[in-house]
């Protein structure tokens, strides 16, 4: 008998236990357990991040734009500074924030990952069973 196709490359449950237990930091925000108050204030407050990182950039490079510009070929960006779209990271900080709300992301994720758990005990042991009766 040939072997399925498998979807993606991998063990998603391997996958979704890595972002879970250990997210990256745009990934943390749809793995946090909030509540819908903190849900409509943190996109507020990563815009307002946002917004106050290119003000102190644009503040860094007036009062020294030399060392700014050394700086910038340094970290590979651009020679002066660029205003952010602000609207978009309010929108996509929303989004994510959204999803962890009560903690619907995780919870779902860790209920893919026993739902797999236990389909791969069921699967492993009929294979036992099956070698049993040969």
């Amino acid at each position: 008998m040939p072997e399925e196709p498998q979807i993606s490359q991998g063990s998603v449950t391997g996958q979704i236990a890595s972002l879970a237990l250990n997210p990256a930091k745009n990934k943390l925000k749809e793995f946090t357990y909030i509540t819908r108050y903190q849900a409509s204030l943190f996109p507020l407050l990563d815009t307002i991040i946002m917004g106050r990182k290119y003000v102190l950039e644009v503040a860094e490079f007036v009062m020294n734009p030399d060392a700014y510009k050394k700086l910038a070929k340094r970290e590979k960006r651009p020679l002066i500074p660029v205003m952010p779209d602000l609207a978009s990271e309010l929108l996509y900080s929303t989004a994510q924030w959204q999803k962890s709300i009560k903690g619907s992301n995780l919870e779902h994720a860790s209920d893919f990952i026993i739902a797999e758990i236990e389909k791969e005990k069921v699967d492993g042991s009929l294979d036992g069973l099956d070698k049993d009766w040969e």
